[in-house]
């Protein structure tokens, strides 16, 4: 050990602190040349002169106030930490709650999805039926024309050749003048 090193060790001695170390005390040591005991020994302080054992003392006791401020300090510090830690834990509850609500929502949302969903699928299937049966109705519209088409065709060709005929009555040709006036009419509504 140098002097540096019996220096920390007695600073820390007479402070009443102790030091890191591994393993047991330490065992005879010199310090530049004197014989050091024993820790606990003061026989180092026996060769100094007053004035550097009283400035050793001194800064012991520097030291002694020192450690006290840092404990102080610590327990300050632990007071803090221990509010920050109730803080956090009240804001962790608060961020809890706030999830707790979104998953809520999200559940209500989605359920609220859901019902829509089946409403446009219900909508979807009138639609589909609907638009099945528009067009069958048109498909049966298409052919009900053709077959007015024909029809007024075959019975204006009938009405035709019963005025060419040379035998008819005046009653005969006013009803089918009245037939024509109806084939007519019906021909106006096929169009429209």
């Amino acid at each position: 050990m140098n002097f540096g090193d019996c220096m920390t060790y007695a600073t820390a001695r007479l402070a009443g602190e102790s030091l890191t170390f591994s393993g047991g005390d330490f065992g005879p040591v010199y310090c530049s040349g004197w014989q050091w005991n024993r820790p606990g020994s003061h026989a180092i302080f026996g060769i100094m002169d007053t004035e550097t054992s009283a400035a050793i003392t001194a800064l012991a006791e520097t030291m002694k106030a020192g450690f006290a401020r840092m404990d102080a300090r610590f327990g300050a510090g632990d007071a803090r930490f221990a509010g920050l830690e109730g803080r956090m834990e009240a804001g962790f509850a608060r961020v809890d709650h706030l999830i707790e609500l979104q998953q809520a929502q999200h559940v209500e949302f989605r359920n609220e999805f859901s019902e829509l969903r089946a409403e446009v699928r219900g909508l979807r299937n009138r639609v589909d039926a609907l638009t099945a049966r528009v067009g069958g109705l048109e498909h049966e519209v298409s052919q009900l024309r053709d077959y007015v088409t024909r029809e007024v065709a075959e019975i204006r060709l009938e009405l035709r050749r019963l005025r060419q005929r040379a035998d008819q009555t005046d009653e005969l040709l006013r009803e089918i003048a009245e037939l024509t006036v109806r084939v007519d009419g019906l021909e106006r509504r096929q169009a429209d």
